[in-house]
């Protein structure tokens, strides 16, 4: 609607009647009153709507390098001022990034299911790539479709709080810096820092001189993943390496542990994508990570800075690091106990719906049953709503684990994937167990197998089980006959309870030959399209 609006006014360059614009003729609607009209008459835009829009256009432009692009949806002049804002918070080894042109303006993702998850993306990079292995090449290869290499921002993104709408924006630049240096994310040093490695998927037809895709999998014994936003499942980073790469970027910018929590992802970053220059200001203190993120607490709470007390507890909450949790809860309490308005236990207690302890999820329910604050109170924070009982048992506890894949671990199977609400099962002081069945074709005269294994004790988002250690009974896998592993899992409570998520399913076919993990010199080679050949040359693959 503003869009039509600002057309209009460049074509008329005088008021009109909104109604008229709604769709409305004056024979429809009944005459205002004398005062109404009085009051307003029309509605009348002063100045050169479509003007202003360019000039904002042209200055971003000549500040950033970029083009703001208008497709499904217009720019607005609120939009460009914004996104002027947040550029400018951007080292300008951001601005005029090789190959990129474009920002676009779209009303939604362009998804066949905009009910569903496109209709809340709110910003996307551009081209996409497929990863495979092309065998006459022996080589791992990661090829972008050949597309325009652009960001597009869509209508979710502003309605966004600020910290989210900066947050998405430098990560989504994040991607661009990644592509426009050749991919960074994919060379030997990154997957290295940051915890990822190969690891080949066969088709069910697989033959020895054939082509596969693969993927890059996540360690499951290291917590220490990129910072997430505070809207991100905390697993996001666990998803690929361009994911762990473009968090790590806003986290660069945002998050004033970055440089103690990941010390080797932030001498990358700043080496490679900042140019020797730290972002945010260092501040003095003890050195080691547990020991500044207790001692800036202390400081917070000596001094009654309860808003920032907030904000460096729901910091943690960005990261998975279970004896910061535990040395933050006792503090957390000492502030209880210091606190004398209501203002302070209200940022206390919102403060821990960022922590994954169950402990802080027992000091909430304290403040309830001692009336120090309403259980509605808290639940207005939107955190505390989404690690609240009722979203976990009605919503949360259904949802089905993600990317499962089977593979051969020097002959073992195991099967890996990630469990989006494992620190929140732990947070409602839930356990978790997972269970498996395995159906064997018919023809191999096999009958079905199961299994279950109890979940880790530091539940970090992804999970490896040995399908040998884990089944009910001794059993051998048939090479060469399809197979259908179906898992889910079940979160269950000493009170009693028990829930059972979706389950989630995939067929394989067990190949004893097949290369399933990554071997010693196996690297990633970047192919990007015709229009982008400067930046294959500038990965030097």
């Amino acid at each position: 609607m503003t869009r039509f609006i600002g057309l209009l006014m460049q074509g008329v360059g005088v008021g009109f009647l909104v109604m008229g614009v709604c769709g409305y003729s004056l024979a429809q609607v009944a005459p205002p009153l004398e005062s109404e009209t009085k009051i307003r008459k029309f509605y009348q835009y002063k100045g050169d709507y479509r003007g202003e829009i360019e000039k904002l256009r042209q200055k971003f432009k000549d500040a950033f390098g970029y083009d703001l692009v208008d497709t499904t949806q217009g720019w607005r002049p609120d939009e460009i001022k914004n996104m002027h804002r947040v550029f400018s918070k951007l080292p300008v080894s951001f601005h005029h990034l090789p190959g990129l042109e474009k920002l676009a303006r779209l009303a939604a993702f362009p998804s066949k299911h905009q009910q569903g998850s496109g209709g809340r993306i709110p910003a996307a990079t551009y081209p996409k790539f497929s990863t495979v292995y092309r065998h006459v090449l022996k080589s791992h290869l990661a090829v972008f479709r050949d597309d325009t290499f652009r960001l597009e921002f869509y209508d979710p993104l502003f309605s966004e709080s600020e910290p989210d709408f900066e947050n998405i924006v430098h990560h989504e630049m994040g991607h661009a810096m990644d592509i426009s240096h050749g991919m960074l994310s994919f060379g030997k040093e990154w997957l290295g820092i940051a915890g990822f490695s190969i690891l080949n998927l066969p088709p069910l037809d697989a033959r020895p001189d054939g082509d596969y895709v693969y993927t890059l999998k996540s360690d499951p014994e290291n917590t220490r993943y990129a910072p997430v936003s505070r809207r991100h499942l905390p697993t996001y980073s666990r998803e690929n390496p361009q994911e762990d790469f473009a968090n790590s970027i806003a986290a660069y910018i945002h998050y004033p542990y970055f440089k103690y929590s990941h010390p080797k992802r932030y001498q990358f970053l700043k080496r490679t994508v900042f140019e020797g220059k730290d972002v945010l200001k260092q501040t003095s203190g003890p050195s080691g990570f547990k020991d500044k993120v207790v001692s800036d607490t202390r400081a917070l709470v000596a001094s009654g800075k309860w808003e920032q007390l907030f904000n460096l507890v729901a910091e943690m909450g960005r990261n998975i690091v279970p004896e910061i949790e535990q040395a933050l809860i006792p503090v957390l309490k000492d502030a209880i106990d210091s606190a004398k308005e209501k203002e302070a236990i209200i940022w206390i207690a919102h403060a821990t719906c960022y922590l994954n302890d169950p402990e802080a999820l027992k000091l909430r329910q304290g403040l309830a049953v001692n009336r120090k604050i309403s259980v509605s109170e808290v639940m207005k924070h939107e955190r505390c709503f989404r690690m609240g009982k009722k979203v976990f048992e009605e919503d949360q506890v259904k949802w089905p684990l993600l990317n499962v894949y089977f593979y051969l671990d020097k002959g073992k199977p195991m099967i890996q994937f990630l469990d989006p609400i494992g620190m929140n099962t732990r947070a409602r002081g839930f356990k978790t167990r997972y269970l498996w069945t395995l159906n064997f074709p018919k023809e191999t005269g096999k009958v079905v197998l199961n299994g279950s294994a109890e979940g880790p004790m530091v539940a970090t988002g992804a999970v490896q089980l040995d399908l040998k250690k884990s089944a009910y009974r001794l059993f051998d896998l048939p090479a060469g006959a399809p197979l259908e592993l179906q898992i889910k899992a079940e979160r269950y409570h000493e009170r009693g309870q028990r829930f059972i998520s979706t389950p989630s399913a995939i067929k394989f076919v067990v190949h004893p030959w097949f290369p399933y993990l990554e071997a010693e010199g196996d690297t990633v080679k970047v192919r990007y399209p015709p229009g982008m050949m400067k930046l294959e040359r500038r990965a030097g693959s």
